[in-house]
């Protein structure tokens, strides 16, 4: 495991270096936020193998994770959470070839349900980062829609 730099918020601010996927979700904003904390949804929606919350409910700033994956096990900090509407985290150790990596995850009401808004960014030589960013764009457009049909399909757990 290689330690990664903690990055803050400025270092996920929208900008042109900062790649962002979008999708319209035909659920609630709570729905959606439930989703994302629910550590079984990821695997149905990224190729991960399994997410385990570190750090007991409720969480917030502080809070930590474990992803795990075809690349090993990734150890999450979240450096940013507004209850219901956005979280943010970086990533604290993995095997992954950077300098610092972060996601963040906007959350808002929008006309039939609500809009998240992934960004994420990599600071790694231009390649890896190319590589990194045209990766995760790639899984986003795939797996939004996954992640939104996985939500209606357990509305009752999300909606509740």
């Amino acid at each position: 495991m290689r330690q990664h730099v903690a990055v803050d918020n400025n270092f996920l601010r929208p900008s042109h270096r900062v790649p962002c996927v979008r999708h319209l979700f035909a659920c609630s904003p709570k729905a959606l936020w439930a989703a994302l904390l629910d550590a079984e949804s990821w695997p149905a929606w990224l190729p991960i193998t399994k997410v385990t919350w570190t750090s007991p409910a409720p969480f917030g700033v502080g809070t930590t994770r474990t992803v795990e994956g075809a690349s090993g096990a990734i150890s999450e900090v979240f450096h940013e959470w507004i209850e219901g509407r956005r979280m943010a985290f970086y990533f604290a150790e993995s095997g992954l070839p950077v300098r610092a990596f972060g996601e963040c995850y906007d959350v808002e009401p929008a006309p039939g349900g609500s809009m998240l808004a992934w960004r994420f960014r990599a600071d790694a030589n231009p390649l890896t980062r190319a590589a990194v960013h045209f990766a995760l764009r790639r899984a986003g457009k795939a797996g939004l829609p996954k992640l939104e049909r996985y939500i209606l399909t357990h509305r009752d757990r999300y909606e509740g």
